[in-house]
């Protein structure tokens, strides 16, 4: 017997009509009451899917909020062609996200950059802790009503006040729903609830943290947590007590990457533990690890440590937390500790792992007489976080979940002030299926705008019996997708919708007997299900080999449909050609069909969207640094092949003709040299480093940057097979014979060796060191750190100088031939060709070194004078650096026979002539 439904007209449902309590959510034998005027709109709506959609499906827009839709003439004639056509093959151009500020940290997989640094193609993290692509990083905003939230974390954001978030309210708390999406505004509204001003909204911690790559380490994590922790600050002992000494020794044994553990009691009941070393050409000493990675007397977690797969980073964890950790009885940790850059380090750490923590200074008394300032972080792990059995035994083991009961594992939004003054924002597109992804310093999650599946919703609302799959290439990924369906499905009136008869995370169930479900692109994807739908979303974005056995296991569900009713639903934006995707679209532009199936494309292009014209496409091209290829692909609908060439293939020929043999030649032909260095002029040096194992080159570029309307390349180093050190060694010489100008080094893994070794033994004063706001825990290094960020700046920075201003002369061929085939790839980035004889280094060299005329590196290193229309350097001022030495041509070099004979310089005594008898020059007379 169904129960009678009342209170239809208010839209009403009390407690006993719902499912799981939920007033959003009618119960499926529900027997609905209608008014007549509430039949004719169910009528309408089962007809006219774009009636259904402008009268009740709504969405947050950038400037006005929550709204009902208004579809543009493009998406109406998607949405008449989704009910007309079986199969139909859609290809959008890119949407607009919601905006931050641009000093926002963005946690990614290769460390931390900015809002302001974004760019297409970068790898963030989605709210999940996976990586997700950025598919569009929009222009920045100006002039817009902005928040700065504050969350009881100590985190700070600021946002523009239609940013979405996707909070739990306390009344949707109480009611055990997830969450909601909310602009600034909508939170700034409603930031508190009840009598007593609680904070409402709240946002779940990452569950499991963020899934960095494994690394190679060369001290076991466990082993440098502990001795970070309570180890001598001047060498490898670490110090224990009575009680945890021997579990210690004993983990320690296990991580076997020692030899032996000596273990010597120094003081009553207080106890040295040295892993040491036998076998030293197999092993590293841990003394000599420490020393390599500038941690004696420097305490502090390593980058690559910090960036480390989770089950590496937990091991770091475990080993600060035996040492200088704590458990208490209720299983809260906490880790003191008065080296206080290595407390912030370590909290760090901690959120990484998908905690959330508490973080205070203070100075602790002893006595009445004051300590040192010891820091406190404190959180409460659901995990084994440490190996000593007394404080695992304390630990209250649970498991992880994505949407967690407890309050230590959200995030609350404790206030939210309006500025007075608007900074410039910036929004950004991921192809997150749940459109979230993690911003500041605390891993908060944020969300950025897509439609959601009308043509699903419709179609089960309002016919009996059809069931949709909703499909992508991870069971998360489609999980995220069916949620942001199921919220539009909450926000209709009630009376419209059928009642739920299943409410799950991979599947819901209509009272009509209609419903929708969620698979993967695996070959036993929806194999003898019964489909009437199947929805792909951002299909050129799934792996070709997933997306084609997906299709074998697709297509005899299609055909064992007898009345032929079963649809498909492609979408996506262009990624590249020769895809899946691009296939079945071309074949469906030509009329063809595809395996016997008859495919209906459409497109949707940039000039679709009203309110957008010439002015806003010149906009964009600029805003994409003026590449009208990549704006093609992006908002046109083109589709880019891999192989366009990253500089003009006719500029290439140019200059492939001015190439020339060097004037000098040393080192068996590694050291090139077309000018000789000169003093009173202007030189920049870029470097590239290789492991010199035969692949990768280690590449020196040296160019003459006196006049910036006629930069010359001057001199080139390569060589595969140069030890680090001693390439060091050659930075170093070759920056003397010019002067010792500002040199920019990739620091890349080898290359972090080589800037020390330039720096400490060779004391070389101008390493240039670039690093975004926020970058790696806002670490300042020498060097560049080479990532998607940096590497798209620097490409479009050479491309600003060989490209659009044509003022660079190349002379060495290998250098032209390398650019050559330095092409773009479908995601917008730059880099070799596939070939094993296809090579980059002489480029990248090249790419840095350009990267000195960057304008926060050149009015660092340059004396600016003059600047050009687009804030680029135009002249700069000659600089003198006065040490011996300059100009001259090192007798560490080899001179390749037949080559012409290197210049000598007239030296006084006080300009370095006893330093080049010393080396073995003698006067000539």
């Amino acid at each position: 017997m169904k129960k009678p439904l009342t209170n239809m007209i208010n839209d009403e449902l009390d407690y006993s009509q719902t499912y799981m309590r939920n007033k959003r959510l009618p119960r499926a034998d529900i027997e609905f009451s209608w008014t007549p005027e509430m039949l004719s709109e169910i009528k309408k709506c089962k007809k006219d899917i774009i009636h259904f959609a402008e009268t009740y499906f709504h969405i947050v827009t950038l400037d006005e909020g929550k709204q009902k839709i208004e579809l543009y003439p493009s998406q109406k004639r998607i949405l008449k062609a989704l009910q007309k056509y079986r199969f139909n093959v859609i290809n959008s151009s890119r949407q607009f996200g919601k905006a931050l500020a641009l000093d926002t940290p963005i946690p990614t997989p290769s460390g931390w950059t900015t809002m302001g640094e974004l760019k297409d193609g970068d790898i963030l993290f989605n709210s999940k802790g996976e990586s997700c692509n950025v598919i569009k990083a929009h222009e920045i905003m100006y002039n817009r009503p902005c928040y700065k939230i504050l969350f009881d974390n100590g985190e700070e954001i600021t946002a523009d006040e239609e940013h979405l978030w996707f909070t739990q309210n306390r009344t949707e708390r109480y009611h055990m729903c997830e969450g909601t999406i909310k602009t600034t505004k909508q939170i700034y509204d409603t930031l508190y609830a009840g009598s007593k001003k609680e904070p409402n909204h709240r946002i779940s911690t990452v569950a499991g943290g963020v899934n960095y790559s494994k690394r190679e380490l060369p001290i076991d994590p466990y082993v440098l947590g502990l001795w970070l922790g309570d180890g001598a600050n001047e060498g490898a002992q670490i110090t224990a007590g009575k009680r945890d000494v021997f579990e210690i020794v004993n983990t320690l044994k296990q991580r076997n990457q020692f030899d032996e553990i000596i273990v010597t009691e120094y003081k009553n009941n207080v106890y040295g533990v040295r892993p040491t070393t036998k076998n030293t050409k197999k092993i590293t000493s841990l003394n000599t690890l420490l020393k390599q990675y500038n941690l004696t007397f420097n305490k502090h977690i390593p980058d690559d440590y910090m960036l480390s797969d989770r089950n590496q980073r937990l091991d770091l964890l475990k080993g600060l937390i035996d040492s200088d950790g704590y458990i208490d009885q209720k299983g809260n940790c906490r880790f003191y500790n008065t080296n206080i850059e290595l407390a912030k380090q370590t909290e760090k750490l901690i959120r990484s792992l998908g905690y959330k923590t508490t973080y205070r200074e203070y100075i602790p008394t002893l006595n009445g007489i004051s300590c040192s300032k010891v820091a406190d972080v404190r959180f409460t792990p659901r995990e084994d976080v440490c190996t000593i059995s007394f404080k695992t035994q304390r630990i209250k083991h649970k498991e992880i979940e994505n949407i967690s009961k407890y309050r230590n594992q959200w995030n609350y939004i404790k206030k939210i002030e309006k500025l007075e003054n608007s900074v410039p924002v910036r929004c950004i597109t991921v192809d997150s299926p749940d459109s979230l992804y993690l911003i500041g310093n605390t891993f908060i999650k944020t969300h950025n705008t897509t439609l959601t599946s009308i043509y699903a919703l419709w179609l089960t609302c309002f016919d009996d019996y059809k069931r949709v799959v909703i499909v992508a290439n991870k069971e998360s990924t489609a999980i995220m997708i069916l949620r942001r369906v199921a919220l539009a499905y909450e926000n209709l009136p009630n009376w419209l919708k059928p009642g739920v008869d299943q409410y799950g995370k991979k599947e819901i169930l209509f009272g009509n007997g209609s419903g929708i479900a969620i698979s993967t692109t695996t070959g036993s994807a929806v194999r003898g299900d019964t489909v009437n739908c199947i929805i792909i979303d951002e299909a050129a974005h799934i792996e070709d080999h997933l997306i084609k056995d997906f299709w074998a296991s697709v297509i005899p569900v299609i055909s064992s449909s007898k009345k032929r009713t079963t649809k498909i639903f492609m979408t996506s934006t262009p990624k590249g050609t020769g895809n899946v995707f691009h296939e079945i679209y071309t074949k469906a532009l030509k009329n063809e069909d595809d395996n016997n199936m008859k495919w209906h494309a459409e497109e949707v292009h940039w000039y679709d969207q009203p309110g957008r014209g010439k002015l806003w496409k010149q906009d964009m091209i600029e805003a994409l640094h003026g590449d009208k290829m990549l704006f093609e692909q992006e908002f046109n609908c083109a589709f880019l092949e891999t192989g366009d060439s990253a500089i003009d293939m006719d500029l290439l020929n140019d200059l492939e003709s001015s190439c020339r043999p060097a004037y000098q030649v040393f080192e068996d032909g590694h050291y090139n040299v077309w000018k000789e260095p000169a003093p009173g002029h202007i030189y920049g040096m870029g470097v590239d480093v290789g492991e010199g194992i035969g692949k990768a080159a280690s590449v020196i570029q040296v160019l003459d940057f006196t006049d910036l309307t006629d930069i010359q390349q001057v001199a080139v180093y390569s060589d595969r097979f140069i030890h680090p050190t001693r390439f060091a060694d050659i930075i170093n010489r070759v920056g003397h014979h010019f002067g010792c100008p500002p040199v920019l080094i990739e620091r890349n893994n080898i290359g972090s060796e080589v800037i020390a070794v330039l720096k400490e033994i060779h004391q070389y004063e101008n390493i240039v060191s670039y690093n975004p706001e926020n970058l790696l825990y806002g670490d300042i290094r020498p060097g560049v750190l080479s990532h998607s960020n940096t590497k798209f700046n620097g490409v479009m920075n050479m491309r600003y100088w060989l490209n659009a201003c044509k003022v660079v002369k190349l002379y060495d061929i290998a250098s032209v031939l390398e650019l050559k085939t330095f092409v773009r790839y479908p995601n917008g980035t730059w880099k070799k060709k596939q070939g094993d004889n296809i090579f980059d280094d002489r480029v990248m060299a090249l790419v840095w070194c350009l990267f000195l005329l960057n304008d926060n590196i050149a009015e660092r290193y340059y004396d600016i004078v003059e600047e050009d229309d687009n804030g680029k350097p135009l002249k700069l001022a000659a600089y003198v650096i006065n040490q011996p030495g300059m100009f001259k041509l090192d007798p560490f070099f080899q001179q390749t026979p037949n080559a012409p004979m290197p210049s000598f310089f007239d030296m006084s005594p006080d300009d370095g002539l006893n330093e080049l008898r010393y080396q073995g020059w003698h006067n000539l007379q």
